[in-house]
């Protein structure tokens, strides 16, 4: 039962530093994508950071499907620039 016990403790310890790693990771990218120019800004937000698909975004942020893809390749062309 003690040995069931430490294993359980182990992955519980092991997936919150995990969950910590990715936390840091995700405010890295919330940072990066805050420093680019609108629209572009706006469109990786709501596709990346907040999950919109690209279709809802689009009419989250009021470009039709197509601008809002060039917006999005040219957003995430920027952000690797960073």
């Amino acid at each position: 039962m003690a040995e069931n016990l430490t294993k359980v403790l182990d992955i519980e310890a092991e997936t919150q530093e995990r969950i910590n790693q990715m936390k840091i990771k995700q405010r890295d990218i919330l940072n990066k994508v805050l420093k680019l120019e609108q629209p572009y800004q706006n469109v990786l937000f709501s596709i990346y950071i907040v999950g919109n698909s690209v279709d809802t975004s689009s009419s989250i942020v009021g470009y039709c499907r197509t601008q809002n893809y060039k917006k999005r390749d040219k957003g995430i062309e920027m952000y690797s620039e960073l």
